[in-house]
């Protein structure tokens, strides 16, 4: 392929992603001639505990382990929440001073129309970001799901993705893929 035909491919692709990422209502709410339109987000958790501040955050897990400085580990059925996001996984280590967690293990993540599955996650409580590595995602506000090597979430509900594909087809149908 050229370099010129690469290069408008590529542009026209991102006017594409540009376009369907501008009208999500509309996207949410048409039928997706190739590929339906039932694309759903997993069941949330109910979790054991409900934090009263939004803004708190709140961790339980089957085996905790508070360590000097202020680390904490937990392991087995690991839930954190705060405010509308929600995070599950196996393992968590907790830095209280940095306020960083880092989980490993089945990571699932939840927030407002937002779904990612992933094998280990990166959250800055301090900063408002979450990274998710090697993930499946589904976004609901436009209908689309993908895989990434990396998404990052921050607090105005900016997500990017790297390295990823992304499709507006149901799970189990790629009629057509980015």
């Amino acid at each position: 392929m050229s370099r010129r035909l690469s290069h408008h491919l590529a542009i026209t692709t991102c006017a594409l992603i540009a376009l369907l990422w501008q009208y999500p209502s509309k996207a949410a709410e048409a039928e997706w001639a190739q590929c339906g339109n039932v694309l759903q987000l997993p069941p949330r958790p109910v979790f054991a505990f409900s934090p009263s501040d939004p803004q708190a955050v709140e961790m339980s897990g089957d085996v905790a382990n508070v360590q000097e400085g202020g680390i904490s580990k937990l392991s087995g059925n690991v839930e954190v929440q705060r405010g509308t996001r929600q995070l599950k996984s196996d393992h968590l280590e907790y830095h209280e001073a940095e306020e960083l967690i880092d989980v490993q293990g089945n990571v699932q993540f939840w927030d407002e129309g937002t779904y990612v599955a992933s094998e280990r996650a990166h959250l800055d409580l301090r900063a408002e970001t979450t990274e998710l590595y090697a993930n499946d995602y589904i976004f609901l506000d436009n209908h689309s799901r993908g895989e990434a090597a990396e998404a990052v979430i921050t607090s105005k509900k900016l997500i990017t993705v790297n390295d990823a594909d992304y499709t507006t087809c149901n799970p189990g149908s790629n009629a057509w893929k980015l």
